[in-house]
């Protein structure tokens, strides 16, 4: 399962993916969970997180545009990575999807207003 964790800038997630996919590197070790060998992998792997962060991007985008309320959406892709992940608690991933989802919308200049 792919989740991007572009928690602090969605541009620069992706920009440092291309550049980590440009190295040419013939391995990588990820932070939780694996080490990925050869450099045609390596490529590949970095190419599946721009293209899985694109993807998911996107899907929040054009929720908010369809008039989704970015709380509810948060809430609903914590739920959806907590049962394809595990063992910390559902509110964690919500509480991340909401980060990722205020990136998204900061990336492409949305602005949802807050009520009052």
């Amino acid at each position: 399962a792919w989740w991007p964790m572009y928690f602090t800038d969605y541009g620069a997630y992706l920009n440092s993916n291309r550049r980590l996919a440009a190295l040419g590197a013939e391995v990588v070790c990820l932070a939780h969970n694996a080490v990925i060998t050869g450099a045609d992998e390596v490529k590949k792997y970095f190419q599946g997180a721009i293209a899985a962060a694109e993807a998911y991007h996107k899907r929040i985008v054009d929720a908010v545009k369809a008039g989704k309320d970015p709380r509810a959406l948060a809430g609903e892709l914590g739920v959806e990575i907590h049962a394809q992940t595990g063992p910390l608690p559902v509110d964690f991933f919500q509480k991340n999807c909401s980060l990722l989802i205020k990136n998204s919308l900061k990336h492409e200049g949305i602005s949802v207003e807050k009520p009052a």
